[in-house]
């Protein structure tokens, strides 16, 4: 035989000797299964439109949820707090809301205010309700002049909700037990039961707030398809107050920001002079929780004639935002305000900073469609006299369309401004000012300076906020809808200074300013929303704010972010690795590493500082977009669903999360599952519409196409 073939048999034959004695090779373990879709959305309620559900095992007595004289007992502090409060008077007797819902029933049919009435008017919806037949005395036209239309949200509608609803529309479960039984307050077995039915984990969610604060308009609504209405709780659950500026991902970095939820802002503890039986000692006093739930409405209080709640409003107001006349530019450059040199016939823009500071979410948030907040400049010369403005009123309080407005214009299906709170005709946002908190605007003017000017300029900035328009109001007193008569006399609606500025030009800053390092770093931010191309303006306030800084992350991260807008992700890294040697921990640095990366298409490269940035911080939603996007290009769709639902566990309803995820189910062969998520994606996506009736806005509405630009020049207007 062959040595060759000998050696190899022999080798075969050692080796069969071996296995023989081997063990078996180990299973491969089989892999998991991909997932089932998730498709929530909109809770299924007997009570829709709204979103409301009910659980009762008795007929329902609403005179149990709207009535306060059975808590006022042992309350007294906190029922008359609440007396004056927009919870209470969210029903019928408050006239705006009258006049918005008689519009909505006209065009859309009674049953279409059930979705307003599953927040405003729970007696209405509720009363004489089953678990099986509901007869909502909303639907009926005597609702307005009911007895219960002036319940508005009682005290046991919000301490009987079970769950709150992070999809809003009202969709919380409230579970009514039966009449109310007020406990004996020297039994303390009772008060200790009494305390753990009102005191829950939802009442100190802000996901209870969510339910009635967050808005979905749809098609029962609209006559249209979804759209996105009122929403206080994105705003805060996405940036910094949520979990606290140094567990935060997004573009916003803000590690000094303390985590609040919407009840330390909205119900900070108040002195109980009247003995509330729940109050507690904080710092030495008995405080409750308030039930003002003191916001932005001014106009209830003075329709009411009740002026100490418009000032306690106006209070919580003063200066939730900083506006800072910053800088004088000509073209490309700028010089400080304290440093600018005046050309008598020159011309020159103004730059104002409007910084979110001290607003969890959005600001303006709520009903941005309606309040009025602008920002009003005037410039004068050094004999006072007026060369510019910008923001005024004309003689019947009507605000001018050259002003800058903060807030959204919502749009109908002819492109037209709905300006009467009609949501029923909401299809399209015109333009969105609104401020992200910790976030800023530059607001410019555009000046030309006389040839006889005397020196020394001043120029005065105020932000100011009026809840609704003298049209809206009007419209609001005559309306014949509400619970009582129209009224002979119609009240001005208050204006209120939030915030205000005032420079000299040429002159050394007035105390009371920032420092310096804030100036630059929010002029920065603010600069870092203008359009691509005019995004490198920010450089310069930033550069001099990491020469103020250079021991704080905050200005090497906004350079970065300007870089990433550039496309310059090796200038961006650098940034970020000085920025990572102050604070190595911050979710931000790896979410702008990622987003540099995918925003030139290195969709590979994204994959890992996208996901260190997802595990610090999963509850940033466009994190998770991304970083589900990239796995997929890069062939991981097991990987992907993993990210995408439990992202959409905080957004259920974003439309990108849910396309990814029919894409992944649809290379995974799971067809049913695709389908479910893409009839998701369908009903959320932004409207094919939206274009058209922007272009019609900007085409026909004043002021539209200017507020439509994320940064823009404002002509002021001569004397």
């Amino acid at each position: 035989m062959n040595k060759g073939v000998v050696a190899v048999v022999a080798l075969g034959f050692a080796f069969g000797a071996c296995n023989r004695h081997a063990p078996e090779p180990p299973k491969v373990a089989t892999p998991p299964a991909p997932p089932k879709a998730y498709v929530m959305v909109e809770p299924p309620s007997r009570f829709a439109p709204a979103f409301v559900r009910l659980e009762t095992t008795e007929k329902v007595d609403v005179g149990t949820l709207g009535d306060p004289v059975q808590c006022a007992g042992c309350h007294a502090d906190v029922v008359a707090q609440w007396d004056p409060s927009a919870h209470h008077n969210s029903s019928f007797s408050n006239r705006f809301y009258a006049s918005a819902v008689d519009l909505t029933r006209k065009h859309r049919g009674n049953k279409t205010s059930r979705w307003c009435g599953g927040c405003h008017d729970p007696s209405l919806m509720f009363d004489g309700a089953t678990a099986t037949t509901i007869d909502p005395l909303i639907d009926k036209d005597e609702a307005p002049k009911s007895p219960r239309a002036g319940d508005g949200l009682g005290c046991l509608v919000c301490h009987s909700i079970a769950e709150g609803a992070r999809v809003g529309g009202g969709g919380y479960l409230l579970k009514y037990t039966g009449a109310f039984k007020e406990p004996d307050p020297k039994d303390p077995k009772a008060v200790a039961a009494h305390k753990a039915a009102m005191k829950t984990k939802t009442t100190e969610s802000p996901e209870l707030c969510a339910s009635c604060h967050k808005v979905s308009l749809h098609a029962d609504v609209n006559g249209k398809r979804w759209l996105r209405g009122q929403n206080d709780f994105d705003g805060w659950e996405q940036g910094p107050f949520a979990f606290g500026g140094k567990k935060t991902a997004g573009f916003l970095y803000a590690p000094e920001v303390e985590a609040k939820r919407c009840q330390d802002c909205h119900m900070p503890h108040e002195a109980a002079p009247k003995g509330d039986l729940s109050a507690k000692p904080v710092g030495g006093e008995k405080k409750v929780r308030s039930h003002r739930f003191l916001a932005a409405n001014t106009a209830l209080p003075t329709f009411a004639g009740d002026k100490e709640t418009v000032l306690r409003q106006q209070a919580f107001l003063k200066d939730v935002v900083r506006v800072d006349v910053v800088a004088v530019r000509r073209g490309p450059g700028y010089q400080r305000v304290e440093d600018a040199k005046i050309v008598p016939g020159e011309s020159v823009t103004i730059d104002v900073v409007i910084e979110n500071t001290k607003v969890g979410h959005k600001f303006p948030t709520g009903t941005v469609d309606s309040n009025e907040i602008w920002l009003e400049l005037e410039v004068r010369d050094a004999k006072g006299q007026l060369l510019g403005k910008s923001g005024a009123l004309d003689k019947d309080g009507v605000l001018g369309s050259e002003a800058h407005r903060f807030g959204v214009l919502q749009l109908d299906n002819d492109g037209k401004p709905a300006l009467f709170r009609d949501a029923h005709r909401f299809a399209a946002a015109g333009w969105d000012t609104t401020i992200p908190p910790q976030d800023s605007r530059v607001v410019r003017y555009a000046l030309p300076v006389p040839l006889d000017v005397a020196q020394p300029l001043s120029v005065r900035a105020r932000v100011l906020y009026r809840k609704f328009s003298p049209v809206f109001t009007k419209s609001a007193c005559v309306n014949e809808f509400a619970s009582a008569p129209p009224m002979k006399s119609c009240p001005e609606l208050p204006i209120t200074e939030v915030s205000a500025d005032t420079v000299v030009l040429g002159a050394p800053t007035v105390a009371g300013k920032p420092d310096a390092f804030r100036r630059h770093l929010a002029y920065g931010r603010g600069l870092l929303n203008a359009l691509q191309e005019d995004v490198g303006d920010a450089q310069g306030p930033l550069a001099r704010a990491v020469e103020l800084a250079p021991h704080k992350a905050h200005g090497f991260i906004d350079l970065a972010r300007m870089y990433v807008r550039q496309g310059r992700t090796l200038d961006a890294d650098a940034m970020l690795d000085a920025a990572q040697k102050l604070d190595p921990e911050t979710p931000v640095i790896p979410f702008l590493r990622g987003v540099a990366r995918y925003e030139v298409y290195k969709l590979a490269d994204a994959v890992e500082p996208l996901r260190l940035g997802f595990l610090r911080s999963p509850h940033v939603v466009h994190g998770a977009e991304l970083l589900g996007e990239a796995l997929e290009l890069k062939g991981d769709d097991l990987g992907a669903l993993g990210v995408i639902q439990q992202a959409l566990h905080v957004d259920p309803e974003s439309a990108q999360l849910q396309h990814l995820q029919a894409l992944a189910y649809d290379r995974l062969g799971m067809k049913e599952d695709a389908e479910l998520a893409r009839a998701a994606y369908l009903k959320y996506r932004r409207d094919d519409d939206t274009p058209k009736l922007r272009s019609l806005c900007k085409a026909n509405v004043p002021g539209c196409a200017r507020e439509a630009m994320p940064l823009h020049a404002h002509e002021l207007s001569l004397p």
